[in-house]
């Protein structure tokens, strides 16, 4: 009997230690949800855009630079875990028909977008290499930055390095290591994943307004997170609560539209 206890011990250990290891190894396949796209894919959208392509540590990184008539300025955006700029565009006139010109890009591996990621100062890297490139064209006043999701933490570590007109951030997290441990209780990911993207960190180090988007019902980042990173918050800063919001689909509800438009409408 302590013969056959000690073997199913061993072997759940062993086999504890091979899921770990597993996980740690494929972290990537299971976080992030890439629509790669060939390089002569070609993007159709209303509006005038063009496609820009821009070098990140020898990647060459793929964007959409949507422009205005008479631009107020320029939204750097950081989009969600999933997809490419060949749905990820689609969100360009809620910025365009308010007069601001969109610069979207796709991380490593996404849509066009060469390289892959092995580790969170990837995310960090191909930040500031956008917000480089679109300092070459705007001033840092005319600039705001918006992260989506997985980008809202990608957008608050920038905010925290770089001047820029704003901060507004849509269904953010506390830290993406805490959501993807709330998915996988039993696993380590404390220590086994690399992409802890602590937001609550760097938020407290913006100097510029803040605005921050959450939905009630959001079952992917619960609102709570929004919350929990307002007492880390020193700059102004504001709440914006959607009753019955989701995680994907805040642009339908009025509040949304209208607080947007009153926001990008400031001075």
């Amino acid at each position: 009997m302590r013969s056959l206890i000690r073997t199913l011990l061993i072997g759940s250990i062993v086999g504890y230690s091979l899921v770990c290891l597993m996980l740690f190894i494929m972290q990537e396949k299971f976080v992030f949800i890439p629509d790669k796209l060939s390089q002569d894919y070609q993007f159709s959208f209303p509006g005038n855009y063009e496609e820009v392509r821009f070098v990140s540590e020898g990647n060459i990184l793929s964007a959409l630079h949507f422009r205005t008539s008479q631009p107020k300025g320029v939204v750097l955006y950081f989009h969600g875990n999933a997809g490419s700029l060949r749905t990820w565009g689609e969100i360009a006139p809620i910025f365009t028909r308010r007069n601001y010109d969109l610069f979207i890009m796709d991380y490593r591996g996404y849509g066009k977008s060469t390289g892959q990621l092995n580790r969170e100062a990837d995310f960090h890297t191909d930040a500031r290499a956008a917000y480089d490139y679109l300092r070459q064209q705007y001033d840092a006043q005319q600039i705001i930055l918006f992260g989506r999701s997985l980008g809202t933490g990608v957008a608050s570590r920038l905010a925290a390095d770089v001047p820029a007109r704003m901060l507004i951030l849509e269904t953010p997290y506390v830290s993406l290591g805490e959501i993807v441990a709330s998915r996988m209780p039993f696993i380590p990911t404390t220590r086994l994943f690399k992409y802890p993207l602590d937001t609550y960190t760097w938020i407290g180090q913006v100097g510029y307004p803040i605005y921050i988007f959450h939905g009630t019902a959001d079952n992917t980042v619960p609102y709570a997170h929004s919350q929990r990173l307002l007492p880390f918050i020193q700059a102004t800063h504001e709440l914006i609560t959607l009753p019955g919001g989701g995680h994907g689909d805040l642009a339908t509800f009025e509040g949304y539209r209208s607080k947007i438009s009153a926001i990008l409408a400031q001075p």
